[in-house]
């Protein structure tokens, strides 16, 4: 009996910890609109969730647009926010416009930076 109840705290605990440490951070890589016609403005917007500072650049290229949008934000007290940024674009040519983060981006949760990388893009048509 007392070897099935230290199982079953070792159990408890080792499920606790995963849960615990299974955390997700990740940048996300947002358009207002599903599709988009040529000449027809679209915003992207850029969000990084639960970090403590943040330091993320997106490249946005493709169908006669680009433009960069810079997230930057910190809390030194403490308390873990959400940091967001948007920027509209016009494309000028049918195409796909792509969003993604630059390999030199970082954020910081609980003293750990996070995985910040992501990618976007969506599909412009020259409408009939």
């Amino acid at each position: 009996m007392r070897k099935k109840i230290n199982r079953i705290i070792i159990l408890t605990v080792l499920i606790l910890a995963v849960c615990l440490t299974k955390k997700t951070f990740a940048t996300s890589i947002s358009f207002n609109k599903s599709s988009v016609n040529v000449g027809e403005s679209v915003t992207i917007t850029v969000s990084v969730p639960n970090v403590h500072t943040c330091n993320v650049t997106a490249n946005v290229s493709g169908a006669g647009t680009s433009g960069t949008i810079q997230v930057v934000g910190g809390d030194m007290a403490g308390n873990k926010t959400t940091y967001s940024k948007s920027l509209t674009v016009t494309p000028t040519s049918a195409g796909t416009i792509s969003v993604s983060v630059a390999s030199s981006s970082n954020a910081v949760a609980d003293g750990n930076y996070v995985n910040v990388s992501a990618s976007n893009s969506i599909s412009v048509v020259t409408p009939s």
